[in-house]
């Protein structure tokens, strides 16, 4: 039997200073906890943005797996396609 599909819903990216205060509780950057402990709370998947500008790290996405699995087992991370696929000037024709 096929599984039902799964509909998740969480955000681009994590790391935006403006939602201090918003999103992120006041001060959690002098609490040293990672934006993605406290995503992964309240959502089940986040888009990596930084995936558009260059190769994500393998260390750096470790990291990310590590904080956001802490909290939510079933998280899951999707990447943005690297800007040569949609802003390449051999793309557009």
């Amino acid at each position: 039997m096929a599984a039902s599909p799964q509909i998740r819903i969480g955000t681009a990216g994590w790391s935006y200073k403006d939602w201090e205060g918003i999103f992120y509780p006041p001060g959690m950057q002098h609490k040293r906890q990672h934006p993605l402990e406290y995503l992964a709370r309240c959502f089940d998947m986040v888009e990596i943005n930084t995936s558009f500008y260059g190769h994500i790290q393998p260390h750096l996405a470790k990291l990310w797996i590590r904080k956001a699995a802490a909290v939510n087992p079933k998280f899951v991370f999707t990447a943005k396609l690297h800007r040569s696929f949609t802003h390449s000037p051999l793309a557009v024709m």
